[in-house]
């Protein structure tokens, strides 16, 4: 069958059109890709539920307090006033803006981690993911095929070297070694360069091992070339898993060829030991298979390789078997501990692979991903697998290899049934569907095609698996900094609520005016939420389990905490407005719209931390938010002193004594902010890792 798609290289065929449209394979795949919603990340939903309640409690408020002020005689005008001026107070009218920049502040964040954010929305989903859905190839490994064993003249032979440096030795030197490594050379495609003072391989990987395996020997491909051309050749395929060449040397005819040891094996009638051709026996055959074995339980691709001599075009049989090289692609030095980081903070990893499962147990037993208990499952046994056979043995599998692309969305489901936020690598087409049904797509940067990236969330600029580690705590650190000033502007807009509310109960004049409501939300608190948008990650991020999907943005026990932190500014700044209204209103309104701006700033480092003391964690590491805090007092104090500016927003100039009584008022914020701070620290979470 042929797909449509198929790039064909050389031959001729008749083909029979049987299938077109959305019905091909590539129609399959684009039909699986559009059927596939993105469904909103955790960040969207509680913000999202956090707008309707904060808009139902914004009417409910307005509502109540119109009705009640005109019930107790006053002007409805003026009530609604009061009503407009509560929904002002109400609703942190800087909440987008702050999450947008955010969210783009922590995509810079994450290109130094070498990712890259295709949507600013991903952020959120990598600080909450669960489980990592990972290739092997290239990911987990180098993507560098090497050339680490051979088996010639009835001898194994260890490769040094690692990925394509051309620096190594032989363990031994045989007879057939040479003859080996020659046709692992002239029957080959790839090439080795040298790029940025490294050497890297124009071609497939396996390949290019078996290039620089001949480079260790002296042997040059270019040269080889030069100096025996292919005149024609027989291409690789999978059905046939095998490819042949023809080379002219000393004025006659050769074929070379390599491919599966049973396939190479199966056609070959004599072997090469020793420099002497002979019969194929049993004995030999046997050896031969029992190698193979050997190499492929230690996670080896293996490749063997024969030749002849041929008259004319040649046919691939009654070959001379010479011997294997058995190569692997060496795993990344930063992965067994981005796997340790990534256990530690909660987080399961699942190597899907094409390649066979004992190649794929090898390398997750080198990079720790087995653990006692651990099971491997290749796609016959996964097809056979209900979803809820698969969701009660999945907790234990940490391997599926040779899946399919449908397999992985049945992975993919199962996962996110359980509850689970999944980040899904890939690098081919067939990957896309499974990549945009995923919590977070990732795609491979350097390896992968343009229809991934173009589905996937995230580009991982190297294709390393720790580059997705290290984008998992920027995102756990973005998510914490979105608490943090939803948190602040909370409590801040909390107690501005109160404030007007019982003022008005009070049967006072308004205490906070419309547009005073406004410069607080817009120009002071805006600019604060955002520095607190800037707090690097905490050290110990990556110790703590996964954000819970489920869990409100602001618990009950949270709520509580900025219930009471609310209450401290309304409580003073209720009574110093109480004593001078009478006096001079103007005078009044000014002293609580200046105590509510400091009371704020103030409350701003109650958020630095949420379980530690402010004395044990560090005001230098984010200097945004000293910043801000200095701005925008300086912003409104030049407001509050200059009377032109200050007529703009029904206030006035006030003196030195009256600044210096208003910063000591609004430092209770703090301090009792502190006070339970260190309740939590010392007797419920000395660890600091809640």
């Amino acid at each position: 069958m042929l797909f449509e798609g198929t790039v064909v290289m050389n031959g001729w065929a008749k083909a029979v059109v049987v299938e077109t449209g959305m019905r091909t394979e590539i129609g399959k795949l684009a039909k699986l890709s559009e059927e596939t919603k993105r469904a909103p990340t955790h960040a969207e939903k509680m913000l999202a539920t956090l707008g309707k309640r904060l808009g139902a409690i914004c009417l409910g408020l307005s509502g109540a307090v119109i009705v009640l002020g005109i019930i107790f005689g006053h002007n409805w005008l003026n009530m609604l006033l009061v009503g407009v001026s509560l929904a002002v107070a109400a609703v942190p009218e800087g909440l987008p803006a702050v999450v947008t920049i955010t969210f783009a502040l922590g995509v810079r964040r994450l290109t130094k981690a070498h990712t890259l954010i295709r949507k600013l929305s991903a952020t959120d989903n990598l600080g909450s993911v669960t489980y990592i859905c990972t290739d092997k190839t290239g990911t987990l490994t180098k993507g560098e095929m090497t050339v680490k064993k051979i088996f010639v003249d009835n001898q194994e032979i260890e490769v040094e070297g690692v990925g394509y440096e051309t620096k190594g030795k032989f363990s031994k030197q045989t007879k057939g070694l040479k003859k080996l490594l020659e046709i692992g050379a002239l029957c080959n495609h790839a090439t080795l360069v040298e790029k940025d003072d490294r050497k890297t391989i124009i071609g497939d990987p396996t390949e290019g091992a078996l290039v620089v395996a001949a480079a260790k020997m002296g042997i040059n491909k270019k040269k080889l070339d030069g100096k025996y051309p292919a005149v024609s050749e027989i291409s690789f395929s999978a059905e046939r898993k095998m490819m042949s060449t023809i080379h002219i040397i000393e004025g006659r005819k050769y074929m070379y060829s390599k491919g599966a040891p049973e396939v190479i094996l199966a056609k070959s009638k004599y072997i090469l030991v020793n420099g002497k051709e002979r019969k194929i026996t049993k004995n030999d055959a046997k050896k031969i298979r029992q190698i193979e074995e050997k190499y492929s339980k230690e996670g080896l691709r293996i490749l063997a390789m024969a030749y002849k001599k041929v008259k004319g075009r040649g046919v691939e049989k009654d070959l001379v078997f010479v011997g294997m090289q058995a190569m692997m692609d060496p795993p990344r030095k930063e992965v067994p501990d981005a796997i340790k980081v990534a256990r530690r903070a909660g987080i399961k990893i699942i190597m899907i692979t094409g390649d066979y499962k004992e190649t794929a147990i090898a390398v997750a037993n080198k990079i720790g991903l087995m653990q006692k208990g651990s099971i491997a499952v290749d796609g016959r046994e996964l097809e056979k697998m209900s979803e809820e056979e698969l969701k009660q043995k999945i907790e234990k599998i940490k391997i599926f290899a040779r899946t399919s692309p449908e397999q992985k969305m049945k992975i993919l489901n199962v996962l996110r049934a359980k509850g689970e936020t999944v980040a899904m690598t890939g690098d081919g087409i067939n990957d896309a569907p499974a990549l945009k049904r995923a919590d977070v797509g990732i795609a491979m940067g350097i390896t992968g095609t343009d229809v991934t990236k173009e589905s996937a969330d995230v580009v991982l600029v190297d294709d390393n698996f720790a580059s997705i580690v290290k984008g998992i705590a920027e995102g756990r650190g973005i998510a914490m900094n979105i608490r943090r000033f939803v948190y602040y502007l909370i409590s801040s807009n909390l107690g501005e609520i109160w404030i007007v509310f019982f003022a008005m109960l009070f049967k006072w004049p308004l205490i906070l005016l419309a547009v005073q409501l406004l410069w607080m939300n817009l120009v002071t608190d805006s600019v604060s939420a955002l520095a607190l948008g800037m707090e690097p990650k905490e050290k110990d991020i990556m110790k703590r389990p996964p954000r819970d999907p489920k869990a409100p943005i602001i618990s009950a026990k949270s709520f509580s905490a900025l219930f009471g932190i609310s209450w401290v500014k309304t409580i003073w700044v209720l009574w110093i407005f109480g004593l001078l209204f009478n006096i001079n209103l103007t005078y009044a309104r000014t002293m609580a719209f200046l105590g509510t701006i400091l009371s704020e700033k103030f409350n701003l480092f109650n958020f630095k931390s949420f379980d530690k003391p402010l004395y044990k964690v560090s005001l230098k590491n984010n200097p945004y938010l000293l910043g801000a805090v200095l701005v925008t007092v300086a912003l409104t104090a030049i407001v509050v002193q200059i009377p032109s500016l200050a007529k703009l927003l029904h206030i006035q100039p006030l003196t030195l004594n009256d600044w210096v009584l208003l910063i000591a008022l609004a430092s209770i914020v703090l301090f009792v902010g502190e006070i339970y701070k260190n309740i939590i620290y010392f007797f419920f979470n000395r660890a600091g890792t809640k």
